[in-house]
């Protein structure tokens, strides 16, 4: 019985922090965002990118691709950057 305790809760962890955004991701999203006019609706401070920002992919809390096609975002600068 310990041992299927001890195996859930390592389990738990694991899903834990890999269901989390990296902090330099997600900084980096949000200061994106702070240049746009008209930002998704989806994107909020108050949420995970990996989990429910529309256009975000993730792998192991990392972003790994940004698909913003037909969002309609403005004011994005400095492009060559991203």
């Amino acid at each position: 019985m310990q041992q299927l305790l001890l195996l859930f809760l390592l389990l738990a962890g694991v899903w834990l922090t890999s269901s989390q955004t990296n902090s330099q991701d997600v900084a980096a999203l949000q200061a994106l965002m702070k240049n746009w006019q008209n930002e998704p609706q989806s994107w909020t401070g108050s949420t995970d990118p990996c989990t429910s920002w529309d256009g975000i992919s993730c792998s192991s809390g990392r972003v790994t691709e940004m698909r913003l096609p037909s969002m309609n975002v403005q004011g994005i600068c400095l492009t060559t950057q991203i």
